[in-house]
């Protein structure tokens, strides 16, 4: 009997292992980023999206919850960076576990802006993991 209770106890003890080992720690990852700007008359819109997996999220009372903070770099035709061009919050809170989360950042370009290549870096980090990870995307702003 002592040695069907060990070789019980052995088991549950593996079984408690290989589910805690495999259930390795997400990594924060950013997926599609799409930017694009288009004329609105004497001045650009820009929207930004990417797609953010690998985020940490808090079971609360029957909800699941995430908090991703993020800011949006703006690097102009002539290399010069504008820093914290679009800053947010995004909090989500779910009856189920979330997959991914769409990010959108918007900015108006006043006409101060000039036609050409622009690149933007959009940084994320995750709150309750204390994860970051940033991406970056080219668009154009011109008439075409």
């Amino acid at each position: 009997m002592e040695k069907l209770r060990t070789v019980v106890l052995i088991a549950i003890m593996g079984l408690l292992f290989f589910s805690c080992s495999s259930s390795e720690d997400s990594k924060l990852e950013l997926f599609t980023p799409e930017a694009f700007a288009y004329d609105v008359g004497g001045s650009w819109e820009l929207h930004v999206t990417t797609i953010v997996k690998g985020f940490e999220q808090k079971k609360s009372i029957a909800k699941y919850e995430a908090k991703l903070n993020y800011t949006l770099d703006l690097v102009t035709p002539s290399n010069d960076t504008i820093k914290d061009l679009v800053s947010g919050v995004e909090e989500r809170s779910e009856a189920e576990p979330l997959e991914d989360i769409e990010l959108e950042a918007q900015a108006d370009l006043d006409s101060t802006y000039s036609k050409g290549n622009y690149i933007v870096i959009l940084k994320v980090k995750d709150e309750l993991s204390n994860q970051s990870a940033r991406t970056t995307k080219k668009f154009n702003l011109s008439n075409e």
